[in-house]
């Protein structure tokens, strides 16, 4: 096990990083447009027509990307890319309405599948409900909330596929052309493929309302041959995501990822995403901390099995 240090002597050593903060862009007046010299998608490889001018955004605007749009991406890719998406979007709901990220809809309510906890936006901050048979507890005093909730259904793999997805549209033009096969396995939805999508997850500090994103590069001079040629890594909510990207670089079968870490981040935990088959009733436990208006009403009328 790598100290703190020498996690980040790693990455120094070993990454050329690009940045992205989805905070910063969001409070630019007018929109940031992702293009290149070759006008053709990024997923697909046909050309893009000059009649299309939809906007379509880099990375979800669930996540809380409002002003950043992809312009290599067709017409027919953006809707077909979206359906796994959702997954991701499901996977995130319950941090998305409590760090009151707006997406196209503007903030989520969630509401467990058992349907005994709910979050809900109003006017001054967030409403937080729960039913008698609620694993849910309330100390006022530290405002802490312990809770344990239902996550909605969603697709492992597909989360995946979203990582992979926001890194080929945020990587600047240059850096397409060994990623063929990150292409060809999102189009193909992984068939054919003898990878096995790995991710570390954990919660950082503080909450963010906007994604920041770090495409991260292996450097020409790295000599360690297990290092992966690229990685994606996440942060959104209290959430810290953190994959590699497939490539033609590697000089290994048998890649090491590294956890990514900071100050302020919980140990992060491997999760296989191999998974096509759909998730329903996953239990997660939840400890968070208030510092803004909170209300916790009673559960209101017609709330199954409430109070």
């Amino acid at each position: 096990m790598l100290s703190f240090t020498e996690i980040q002597d790693y990455f120094r050593k070993n990454y050329e990083t690009v940045v992205y903060d989805f905070a910063l862009t969001n409070s630019l007046r007018g929109p940031t447009y992702i293009s290149g010299r070759i006008q053709k998608c990024r997923f697909c490889l046909t050309d893009i027509e000059a009649s299309d001018q939809q906007k379509k955004h880099a990375i979800s605007e669930f996540l809380g990307n409002e002003k950043v749009y992809l312009r290599q991406e067709c017409r027919a890719c953006n809707p077909q890319l979206s359906v796994f998406e959702s997954s991701f979007a499901r996977y995130l709901m319950f941090e998305r309405s409590l760090a009151q990220i707006k997406g196209k809809k503007g903030i989520p309510k969630f509401e467990s599948t058992n349907s005994q906890f709910w979050v809900s936006p109003y006017d001054k901050g967030i409403e937080v409900g729960y039913g008698k048979t609620a694993d849910f507890t309330v100390n006022h005093e530290k405002r802490e909330v312990k809770l344990t909730a239902e996550r909605p259904r969603y697709i492992p793999f597909d989360i995946h596929l979203s990582l992979l997805k926001y890194a080929l549209s945020l990587m600047p033009e240059r850096r397409l052309p060994p990623f063929e096969q990150s292409r060809l396995f999102i189009r193909r939805y992984g068939v054919g493929s003898s990878l096995k999508p790995v991710m570390f997850e954990s919660q950082i500090m503080p909450v963010r309302k906007a994604p920041l994103v770090r495409l991260l590069f292996r450097r020409p001079n790295s000599i360690d041959m297990r290092v992966p040629y690229a990685q994606i890594i996440l942060d959104v909510a209290r959430y810290r995501f953190q994959t590699f990207i497939p490539s033609t670089q590697e000089r290994a079968r048998n890649l090491e990822l590294v956890p990514y870490m900071t100050e302020h981040q919980t140990p992060p935990e491997a999760k296989d995403l191999s998974s096509k088959t759909e998730r329903t009733g996953e239990k997660v436990p939840f400890t968070f901390q208030y510092f803004g208006p909170v209300f916790f009403p009673k559960p209101p009328p017609g709330f199954r099995n409430g109070g």
